[in-house]
């Protein structure tokens, strides 16, 4: 990890609760959101472009769901995140992470085709924050190199609610729209490849109050999206992004 000093980085993330909040996390779970088909769905997507077999750094790693996600849709991946206790699970599964913040990244790291930042972006509450993580992403990234993100619809009221009501929400967490999203991308200098809305039905309630009233909660706020329309669509928003010039990466 960076030597320096992360008060010196930092605008407004409490780098040291998020760090404790996803150590306590590890504690008693592994953080593991998704089904096997929702991650390749989601990973497919966001790699659109990027061989098979390229390295892929999952910035912002957990435990290493993503990271193995990644393994078995055929990349050679690699993690950084800030939980000691998550990097230390991922690690006991065979996967390669390591400790370090987002915008001091470990110097010996190298350099990758690709990097995606699954469920990230939203923890950092400052534009400036957004645009300064994926500027420095971006800068481990080969020439052409393709930079993704899924985070929780903003603009979802459903989402929003969620947010406020139950107990799993780190310290810092917002819900970003779409437009905020692009506008970090674009201002971090990386062009917009592709964006999209996906309804994802995850397989574990939330811990907290809800837990018990979740899945008619789930089908209440289905039954409601319907009626308002692409104001609920989708509960995760995805962007892809190259940069604003150079190559493109070499096709599947």
């Amino acid at each position: 990890m960076s030597s320096e000093n992360p008060s010196t980085l930092h605008h407004k993330q409490d780098v040291d609760a998020e760090s404790h909040y996803f150590d306590d996390v590890a504690a008693h779970r592994v953080f593991d959101e998704f089904t096997e088909a929702q991650y390749s769905l989601v990973l497919k997507m966001m790699l659109q472009g990027v061989a098979r077999g390229g390295r892929v750094l999952d910035a912002g790693c957990g435990s290493g769901a993503w990271l193995a996600a990644l393994a078995r849709n055929g990349w050679d991946a690699f993690g950084v995140e800030l939980s000691p206790a998550q990097v230390a699970q991922a690690q006991s599964f065979g996967l390669s992470a390591v400790v370090g913040d987002l915008l001091a990244l470990p110097a010996d790291i190298g350099q990758f085709d690709a990097a995606i930042l699954c469920g990230v972006l939203h923890h950092f509450p400052s534009h400036a924050e957004r645009v300064k993580v994926i500027k420095s992403i971006a800068g481990v990234l080969k020439p052409g190199g393709v930079l993704a993100s899924i985070d929780p619809n903003g603009s979802n009221p459903f989402v929003r609610l969620a947010f406020h009501l139950h107990a799993e929400v780190s310290p810092n967490e917002l819900c970003l729209h779409e437009r905020e999203l692009r506008a970090a991308y674009r201002e971090a200098g990386r062009r917009i490849a592709r964006t999209g809305k996906l309804s994802i039905e995850q397989p574990r309630a939330p811990e907290g109050p809800l837990r018990a009233v979740w899945p008619s909660l789930r089908k209440l706020a289905l039954s409601l999206s319907r009626v308002l329309g692409s104001a609920a669509k989708g509960n995760y928003t995805v962007v892809r992004s190259l940069p604003v010039s150079g190559a493109a990466p070499a096709a599947e």
